[in-house]
């Protein structure tokens, strides 16, 4: 165990989507990250989706290089809006050791910073190109309505 990289695995709890567990999440990492068997996850941190405490012990964890690894089951399942993963991924990038960041759904690993940055410049740039998809399709359908009356019931 002295050899293993020490992991935590890092999972904000949404307040309608899905849950896991720490058997459910250690079995996603166990399949998706190759060198499993090289880690020693420590620890799982859980974030209610009001509450940043979990967040927080993460970022002092980092500070303190405490950790070689972060496991997180995906990125948009963990952050929303999506500049929140690119500010979480530049911060621990940012940390004196070096942390790695592995999302199991994605099967990335970010490790290095000016990637990361461009590849959430990229993905920040999809989502706004969506959302304005959505805002003319929407406008869109509106145009094509009939007119707005009003009722004379009493």
């Amino acid at each position: 165990m002295e050899n293993k990289k020490k992991a935590v695995s890092y999972y904000r709890k949404s307040k309608y989507g899905k849950s896991y567990t720490e058997a459910e999440l250690d079995a996603l990492y166990q399949k998706s990250y190759n060198n499993y068997d090289d880690v020693d996850l420590i620890e799982y941190i859980f974030d209610e989706f009001d509450d940043n405490s979990g967040y927080e012990k993460l970022m002092e964890m980092c500070n303190k290089g405490e950790i070689d690894i972060i496991f997180i089951p995906s990125i948009p399942r963990v952050f929303y809006p999506i500049s929140k993963a690119s500010e979480f991924f530049c911060q621990v990038l940012s940390f004196s050791k070096p942390v790695t960041i592995f999302c199991a759904f994605e099967k990335m690993e970010f490790a290095d910073k000016e990637y990361t940055r461009k590849y959430f410049e990229i993905l920040v740039e999809f989502a706004e190109k969506e959302s304005e998809k959505k805002s003319r399709a929407m406008s869109d359908s509106f145009q094509h309505m009939p007119p707005f009356r009003k009722s004379n019931r009493k």
